[in-house]
């Protein structure tokens, strides 16, 4: 990889944001497809892939979906909703993987030229209604959904706003906790 490409790959990761609202355009099989493989490559601990990927298109199951949660009602206009499903029902067992995989997701759409956003179904009573939603069997755990389209103008704009972050001297410690930059 050149200097100029790995600039731009970084330059295209530190300007992902969640898109929440989108146009009516649909998402395209052959984009739905690539976004699949790379879900399909996405890495887990031991390789286990401990997930299923639920397409959904209908406007009727993305509204309940989007009536599930506190965070998310943006799902009942997102032409694409993907939704992981998780091995077994313990609340994070499968955490650090499933979000691997919804940003592997979110980066997919992006190279596209779509917008992506996670949602989350926080409260027990959110995954249940997922669950359901989705005819999930027991064993099985919904904690979030990928929203996902075409950016509507309203999104695109809110990107181009300054997004503060807190400064590096903030994030980063060398060596303890305790040490400074």
């Amino acid at each position: 990889m050149t200097d100029q490409q790995s600039a731009d790959l970084i330059e295209f990761l530190r300007k992902q944001r969640q898109a929440r609202t989108f146009t009516d355009q649909p998402v395209s099989e052959d984009q739905i497809d690539a976004i699949i493989e790379v879900a399909r490559w996405t890495g887990s601990a031991k390789n286990i892939q401990p997930w299923t990927l639920v397409i959904v298109t209908d406007p009727a199951r993305k509204q309940g979906l989007a009536e599930a949660g506190q965070y998310t009602g943006f799902l009942a206009n997102a032409p694409l909703v993907i939704v992981p499903v998780m091995e077994g029902e313990v609340p994070g067992l499968h955490g650090y993987d499933e979000g691997r995989l919804s940003e592997r997701i979110f980066l997919a759409a992006e190279a596209l030229g779509l917008g992506a956003g996670v949602a989350w179904f926080g409260a027990e009573s959110a995954q249940q209604t997922a669950r359901e939603l989705l005819d999930v069997p027991a064993g099985k755990s919904v904690f979030s959904a990928i929203g996902i389209g075409h950016p509507s103008p309203a999104t695109t704009k809110q990107e181009r706003r300054p997004n503060p972050r807190k400064p590096v001297s903030e994030l980063v410690r060398r060596e303890t906790f305790g040490a400074g930059r």
